[in-house]
């Protein structure tokens, strides 16, 4: 009879201190984002942004140490990440490429005339910007 008792209230105590731990296995606070950084070429960037958490984290702290911004989502405004981007210079030369992550990728480009190719699933998106000392934020869409 104890070994009954026992074997029925074991698996209940286990799923009790599961359900009283699990609160604060998710606590505010506990999040820690996972961005992807490197340097190309000379050229910092930090990629990420996946959920509402993330991104802010991101701008945070990418806002005011990069100074162009690329986003990338669907015409119906959901993210996308896994884009592969190519960013060559006035000349034509190819100067960056890398795949973002996230639904955002910041860049620290010297001043000057660019060209971003952005791919998803196999579409190309294509935009020309001029990078300076100011912030500039680029959005690739998709359909």
């Amino acid at each position: 009879m104890k070994t009954i008792a026992i074997t029925m209230i074991r698996p209940v105590l286990i799923v009790a201190l599961l359900v009283l731990a699990a609160p604060a296995a998710f606590a505010e606070g506990d999040y820690t984002p996972a961005f992807q950084s490197g340097s190309v070429n000379g050229i910092d960037y930090i990629t990420g942004g996946v959920g509402l958490d993330e991104r802010e984290s991101l701008d945070a702290i990418a806002r005011d140490r990069y100074n162009v911004k690329l986003v990338f989502a669907m015409t119906n405004r959901d993210y996308v990440s896994d884009v592969f981007v190519e960013i060559t210079n006035k000349s034509g030369k190819r100067i960056f490429e890398a795949t973002s992550d996230g639904p955002i990728c910041y860049l620290k480009l010297p001043a000057g005339s660019y060209s971003i190719r952005a791919s998803y699933e196999g579409v190309v998106r294509s935009q020309s910007i001029t990078a300076g000392a100011t912030s500039r934020n680029v959005d690739f869409r998709w359909q």
